[in-house]
């Protein structure tokens, strides 16, 4: 079932993304995986690292039931795992299968199960010089905070149970979100130091976004139409500014953690070229809103 199913499936994208990488699997160090949909001992990273023939000594972190921001929270734990650890290459790897949230179509679910998709996304996270045949950077992953908006645990979450996952969506979720989501990125911003000549739009001015967050490129979790809806508003973005975020969702639905890197890999293959910088959102239970600071490599 999905305890097998989870692991094959992030099987596919990290091969994918080993191979664009450009070194062999073995020169991976750390693991880092995210899913709500396989629930055991022992866990998934363990089934998924002897796939893809990683070496015994890799290191290896579970996050488990984290949702839709399970996937910004792995990059953000990637990040800290590669600037600590010289010469580390940390491979993230976000799988997702609703099978474990199906149930009958009485009411409570029936959204859900309508919204969300499954998929896999992996990408490789390192820092410090270039290894040999080893493909420069993508994204550059500059500054990262996790925010939880206080009392909404009860707004959005999810259960273990004798069926599967049960998980509560309540309607209030993309309000919270918008109204809270401002306060996340200038603090993910704040105390970035770089030539004024080089600030992101953020950092420059009065200090705040107003105006300037247009000014940015966007990957943001489509954890579903009103969410972005109510971003869009909250921080006057232009329409095309969550284009990205947005084709995701119609093609593939909400692939909770996975989704995101669906996003970053939307941006980096559009036709456009993207601005120097960019921010990245996450939400999930909690209600929990992971905000980072990206910067495009010139």
């Amino acid at each position: 079932m999905t305890v097998d199913a989870v692991p094959k499936l992030a099987q596919c994208a990290a091969a994918k993304a080993i191979a664009e990488w450009g070194r062999p699997a073995a020169d991976i160090t750390h693991l880092v995986f995210s899913t709500y949909s396989a629930c055991q001992a022992p866990t998934a990273d363990l089934r998924l690292a002897a796939l893809l023939g990683l070496r015994p000594m890799v290191s290896r972190t579970m996050l488990s039931l984290h949702g839709c921001y399970g996937g910004g929270r792995a990059l953000s734990l990637a990040k800290e795992l590669a600037e600590n650890n010289r010469g580390a290459r940390v491979l993230v790897a976000c799988s997702e299968m609703t099978l474990v949230c199906f149930g009958a179509p009485d009411g409570g679910n029936i959204v859900g199960h309508a919204l969300f998709g499954d998929g896999a996304g992996a990408v490789v996270v390192g820092a410090g010089p270039f290894l040999d045949g080893e493909q420069g950077p993508i994204f550059e992953m500059v500054s990262a905070t996790q925010t939880t908006i206080p009392r909404t645990e009860h707004a959005l979450g999810m259960r273990v149970s004798g069926g599967g996952i049960d998980f509560h969506l309540a309607i209030q979720v993309p309000t919270l979100v918008g109204q809270s989501v401002e306060p996340c990125l200038l603090d993910a911003f704040h105390g970035i130091i770089v030539d004024d000549d080089d600030a992101p739009p953020p950092c420059s001015g009065n200090g705040n976004g107003n105006g300037r967050w247009n000014d940015l490129f966007w990957a943001v979790h489509p954890g579903g139409r009103p969410i972005l809806d109510n971003i869009d508003k909250v921080l006057m973005l232009e329409p095309e500014k969550l284009a990205a975020s947005r084709h995701v969702l119609r093609e593939y639905g909400n692939m909770s953690g996975a989704t995101i890197v669906f996003v970053l890999d939307e941006l980096r293959r559009g036709r456009s070229p993207l601005p120097e910088w960019g921010a990245l959102l996450a939400f999930g239970p909690g209600i929990t809103i992971e905000a980072m600071v990206l910067r495009c490599p010139r």
